[in-house]
């Protein structure tokens, strides 16, 4: 038999079945309480965000808390994609010895995909309930707009400087990127399009443009942003799309690339981070890796310096788009961790986030320009053990 209201009622005011008992269904915020077809649960503001970062096995029978996040979420918390958190209920329950309760997940956060897995409440047990959340959404898509600008496949609003008639192309059909961004939109995908000329940059926040709104949490992507018309700088920040761009692309290309671009397009608006920093846009860093070297350094240094790895020239390539060295260490770490919904657990050093963090045997905060291609790292670890040490 199926419990009615009226009896859950009975049941927790006499009983003590449920406690805190809210006796009529509140629908402002997180709906709870009391309806006619249950009583809707909700959760503590303490989870516990599921990490791999160690590869360990899930052992359901030694299950190690090392591979957890405590995370104290307030109004909100960010489950990162193809994860879970686990929660305890707010309300504490003493199951009568005969009555079971079946715990499952509204379909309004299933539409969302969110998703809780059926939880029995057995007679007789007494206790909160741990709540499993899991966040069943996949990463991203990944979409290409153009070419690269050393082929002359940057797909340009003008000609490039070196030769006349050609702007480079589009790789992917307009039609397929609005669709495959529509759909992804639709179902929850993060969307990052590999963009490197202007008019592909133009083109891309042009079709992000009709999905996005100011104040949106998709975190929508453009990969390398490395030339852009300087009226598209201000989009980024008005649809919240990250610039996913590589600092070492500009100290290894920049000494060509003024020939395909000429002077007034290099220095207006190519691999332009300070006005894209001052327009309020979030900006990630990282290295592209296998076409650059993987080493993060060389790539905070080229953000920094606007050199290439050989130091020239003096003073950088418009050094007017420095980035500043903290710029350089949030868009390595707290932004990139942002870009992929994780800030919660990583990107800082803080209580209770993951433990990732390198020890290097110079201050690159504060050493001279130069001396940060000659840093070493001396320790790293990672979810709080040493994985390596230069000393073992």
């Amino acid at each position: 038999m199926i419990l009615s209201d009226k009896q859950i009622k009975k049941l927790a005011e006499e009983e003590e079945m449920i406690s805190p008992f809210v006796s009529k269904s509140v629908s402002k915020g997180i709906s709870h309480g009391l309806n006619s077809f249950g009583y809707d649960l909700r959760c503590g503001s303490e989870f516990k965000i599921f990490t791999n970062i160690k590869g360990a096995t899930a052992d359901p029978k030694d299950f190690s808390e090392d591979n957890f996040v405590t995370v104290k979420g307030e109004d909100s918390i960010l489950i990162p994609p193809n994860s879970f958190a686990l929660a305890s209920s707010l309300e504490y329950f003493k199951m009568p010895r005969n009555v079971t309760g079946l715990v499952t997940a509204k379909s309004t956060y299933a539409r969302c995909g969110l998703g809780t897995p059926p939880t029995v409440l057995e007679a007789g047990w007494h206790g909160n309930l741990v709540l499993e959340f899991s966040n069943h959404t996949s990463n991203s898509i990944k979409l290409y707009a153009d070419g690269a600008l050393g082929s002359r496949g940057a797909w340009l609003i003008e000609d490039y400087e070196d030769a006349e008639g050609e702007h480079g192309h589009i790789v992917t059909p307009i039609e397929t990127l609005k669709k495959v961004t529509k759909e992804g939109f639709k179902n929850g995908f993060q969307i990052c399009t590999h963009a490197i000329g202007d008019m592909a940059n133009k083109e891309v926040l042009n079709i992000y443009n009709g999905h996005l709104k100011q104040g949106n949490n998709f975190r929508f992507r453009i990969e390398h942003a490395q030339h852009i018309d300087l009226i598209d700088i201000p989009r980024f920040r008005e649809l919240g799309v990250i610039a996913a761009i590589q600092g070492i692309h500009m100290s290894s290309d920049r000494p060509w690339a003024i020939d395909r671009l000429g002077k007034k397009r290099i220095v207006d608006s190519a691999y332009p981070w300070q006005k894209l920093y001052q327009s309020g846009a979030i900006i990630i860093n990282g290295t592209d890796a296998p076409v650059e070297p993987i080493n993060p350094l060389s790539s905070f240094y080229a953000s920094v310096s606007r050199k290439t790895l050989n130091k020239t020239p003096t003073g950088g390539y418009e050094p007017g788009e420095k980035m500043s060295r903290e710029l350089a260490l949030r868009s390595y770490t707290i932004n990139g961790a942002y870009a992929a919904f994780e800030e919660d657990i990583k990107g800082s050093i803080e209580v209770e986030k993951l433990a990732d963090f390198t020890i290097l045997d110079k201050d690159i905060m504060t050493i001279e320009e130069d001396e940060i291609l000659d840093t070493n790292v001396e320790m790293t670890i990672i979810g709080g053990k040493v994985v390596f040490s230069k000393n073992f």
